[in-house]
């Protein structure tokens, strides 16, 4: 009986001039642990998910630019995800839109690494994003990002950050992976953030989340919006990079309209995809 091995060997750069360097931020005040059903929500549980997660998008890179005829490239990370101990009072943190907490914590991250700024960029991860829940039905996007503080999802220049509301659906581990992105685990609407684009799935949350990084990470690379793909409409379906699927999805546009505080009950925000042409959809979300 043939027992086949094979052996892999991983040489890192020693001394990269270029590097991406992830962080979990720690607000003042605040125990680091992010929402999640489970009590695996410290921060080292965080910078765990955040780094596997990263190393996703690094690998996702590669193979992006090999299919556009540009080898096997990807950039460089600077080890793993590691906790920043902001300044900023948790409670400040809530009160605030993603614009503020972009410029805060980009201030604060770029003053405390002044030497490297000629050569590393920042994905930052806010660890109180807070979750509210949903009273009123309305489930659109746009009435999810209002009931979420301290929460971002926004990158440029050398610093993107974001909210962790759904990193309780991403993997601690490798194999945990295909688990996680297959996941049809429904989602505790009332007490827990569900980022899918209305798949109300973990696996949804973690494609979704994870696809949703990736798009601002381009942003830091200086990467403009396109009609579909990663930088456009596609980062919903990132999942179909790394698992062997044969199903589609024709999932809503996301509301774009700003939401009101009191809201009827049953609001038509969103406009669904044709759900014609099959393989030209499926194509596109691969």
């Amino acid at each position: 009986m043939i027992n086949p091995e094979l052996t892999l060997t991983y040489e890192p750069l020693q001394s990269p001039k270029y590097s991406v360097q992830s962080l979990y931020i720690v607000c003042k005040n605040h125990d680091g642990c992010f929402q999640s059903p489970s009590i695996e929500n410290t921060a080292t549980d965080a910078c765990t998910r955040l780094t596997l997660g990263m190393k996703l998008i690094q690998n996702l890179y590669c193979d992006k630019l090999m299919e556009q005829g540009f080898g096997r490239k990807t950039f460089q990370l600077n080890g793993e995800c590691v906790p920043f101990y902001s300044q900023l009072p948790v409670d400040d943190a809530k009160t605030m839109d993603e614009n503020s907490l972009w410029n805060y914590f980009a201030r604060e991250v770029i003053a405390t690494e002044v030497n490297a700024l000629e050569n590393k960029k920042f994905v930052a991860f806010i660890g109180c994003t807070e979750y509210r829940g949903i009273v009123d039905g309305n489930y659109s996007h746009e009435n999810l990002k209002l009931k979420t503080v301290a929460n971002a999802a926004l990158g440029g220049g050398d610093f993107a950050l974001f909210g962790t509301g759904c990193l309780y659906a991403w993997p601690k581990s490798v194999s945990e992976t295909m688990k996680c992105f297959e996941s049809t685990d429904p989602v505790d609407l009332e007490h827990f953030l569900d980022d899918s684009n209305s798949r109300r799935t973990f696996g949804g949350c973690f494609a979704t989340t994870l696809g949703s990084v990736c798009h601002e990470v381009g942003h830091i690379f200086d990467l403009g919006h396109s009609r579909n793909g990663i930088m456009g409409s596609g980062f919903d379906f990132v999942d179909r990079v790394f698992t062997v699927c044969n199903r589609t999805q024709d999932l809503p546009h996301r509301s774009s309209e700003p939401v009101k505080e009191q809201l009827p009950t049953d609001p038509r925000l969103t406009k669904l995809k044709s759900t014609n042409k099959f393989l030209n959809l499926f194509h596109s979300q691969k």
